[in-house]
């Protein structure tokens, strides 16, 4: 997947092509396609590359099928809202059930949220000036 603009993320597929220099053929799937009402501030695929997840307007966690194409699965408000950020804020557990979102610079707040059943848990630090690449240890 890439975002090729602010709110897009435009997916391609990988094939065996012998007559390429790197041995491989990348084409764009338009059926794939993602365009949201928004920007899209943090994405992140799972494992199982069931569902791509994003975070749209640095307020709003969005699930989505990848096999179904632009279709929503699940929407969660974050409030407070995150941080715009280059830092990788958005985490998903290995069997992709959880992920966690960092709030960013400034902001002593993350959540970690349940994707199946949509349930969202904020978390805020009274020591921590910021929050940052999340991960979960397995």
């Amino acid at each position: 997947s890439v975002q090729t603009q602010e709110c897009e993320i435009e997916m391609f597929r990988v094939a065996k092509d012998v007559n390429s220099k790197s041995g491989y053929q990348f084409s764009e799937d338009q059926q794939m396609k993602i365009t949201v009402g928004g920007a899209i501030n943090l994405c992140d695929i799972d494992r199982q590359s069931r569902h791509i997840l994003l975070v749209v307007d640095r307020n709003c966690l969005q699930v989505r099928s990848i096999n179904e194409g632009n279709t929503l699965v699940r929407q969660i408000e974050l409030q407070p809202k995150i941080q715009g950020t280059k830092y990788r804020h958005l985490r998903i557990s290995a069997d992709g059930s959880h992920c966690v979102v960092a709030a960013g610079v400034s902001q002593s707040h993350f959540f970690v949220i349940d994707i199946m059943n949509g349930t969202r848990h904020l978390f805020k630090s009274s020591y921590l000036l910021g929050t940052y690449a999340p991960c979960f240890i397995n």
